[in-house]
């Protein structure tokens, strides 16, 4: 069983979405193995993304997101556009915004997304973020933070029919020692927005 967003007490998170496409092929791999297909591998994610290399046009189009928190090791993959080489790229730290276009595109929700997200953070520091909950638009929101301790936490909000409902997962990291910078160099916003809001 696959998944758009896993993370594990061992540091290793990874996170998917799908380019949009007029044709998808019915007969392929299912993309959402690849989150679990890297948290179950020991390898780094620069070796991971090279081993998706024969493999990758078994997929309909995806944009992948591995990291490795404890090594600060973050690599970009995709295998679209089609008939191009599949993009390995590295992700340096900082803030960056992941689409159903490739990482850090100039579309106008990826502008968008940033720029709230960093109106948020100007705002509201590490207090809790107000969220619209109407019925059109985002269905799920996910956030994943890592202290500088190791105590990490995974916040959920989804859409269940017409309810929201909140999902919370404490867990710790070991082995991390990192600075106040690094923390706020790693943690993570990502949402899953299946449509535009107005």
């Amino acid at each position: 069983m696959g998944t758009w967003l896993a993370c594990s007490k061992q540091g290793r998170v990874a996170f998917l979405t799908n380019v949009l496409e007029l044709h998808t092929l019915p007969e392929v791999k299912s993309r959402g193995d690849l989150p679990v297909l890297f948290l179950k591998s020991r390898k780094q994610p620069k070796e991971f993304a090279e081993s998706l290399k024969s493999e990758a046009h078994y997929y309909n189009g995806f944009n992948l997101i591995v990291a490795d928190i404890k090594s600060k090791s973050m690599v970009y993959i995709s295998n679209r556009p089609k008939g191009q080489p599949i993009t390995i790229q590295e992700v340096p730290s900082g803030l960056h915004v992941l689409s159903n276009d490739s990482l850090d595109s100039p579309w106008h929700k990826v502008l968008r997304l940033e720029l709230s997200f960093k109106e948020h953070v100007g705002k509201y520091g590490e207090g809790e973020i107000p969220v619209r909950q109407g019925l059109y638009g985002t269905r799920s929101s996910a956030a994943l933070t890592v202290r500088s301790s190791g105590k990490a936490s995974f916040y959920e909000l989804y859409l269940d029919d017409t309810k929201w409902k909140e999902h919370v997962i404490d867990f710790h990291i070991g082995n991390l020692n990192y600075t106040c910078k690094d923390y706020i160099n790693y943690e993570a916003i990502l949402t899953d927005e299946v449509a535009r809001q107005k």
